[in-house]
């Protein structure tokens, strides 16, 4: 079984973010990486406030 890791940390301007516009919560989208295909699913999505 392979290790899977969680994040938080995905900002919809980062490339994940991006490639992520347009899905839903639950939906796995395939990533390419220098370890090759990851798989991301989307747990939840939430509305920031802008801390400007």
């Amino acid at each position: 079984m392979q290790k899977v890791k969680e994040t938080t940390d995905k900002h919809i301007l980062s490339d994940e973010g991006i490639a992520m516009v347009g899905y839903q919560v639950g939906d796995i989208i395939q990533w390419p990486s220098k370890k090759g295909n990851l798989k991301l699913e989307i747990l939840n999505v939430e509305e920031v406030e802008d801390v400007m």
